[in-house]
């Protein structure tokens, strides 16, 4: 089992989260894949990752949670991803 990074998912997530990159990554293929035939549903599949990850609910293909999600603050402050919700 792999612990993938929390910036490295929403990096993908953000840039290249239509082709379903960021759920390639994590592990889940099937996810990846049906993101990559259909663009993402039209962008909403997108915006819901990338909701996900910043509000720490974004699961691997494991069902973990993705690792590194709000243990950083100042990491998080600096790239200016601090709009989490609690």
């Amino acid at each position: 089992m792999k612990k993938h990074s929390y910036y490295i998912t929403l990096a993908f997530a953000v840039l290249l989260g239509a082709f379903g990159i960021d759920r390639f990554y994590t592990g889940s293929v099937v996810l990846g894949f049906l993101k990559l035939i259909t663009g993402g549903c039209g962008g909403v599949w997108w915006v819901i990752d990338v909701v996900l990850l910043v509000m720490g609910d974004y699961k691997d293909g494991d069902g973990k949670h993705v690792e590194g999600n709000g243990k950083d603050d100042k990491i998080e402050k600096r790239l200016g991803f601090a709009l989490r919700i609690k």
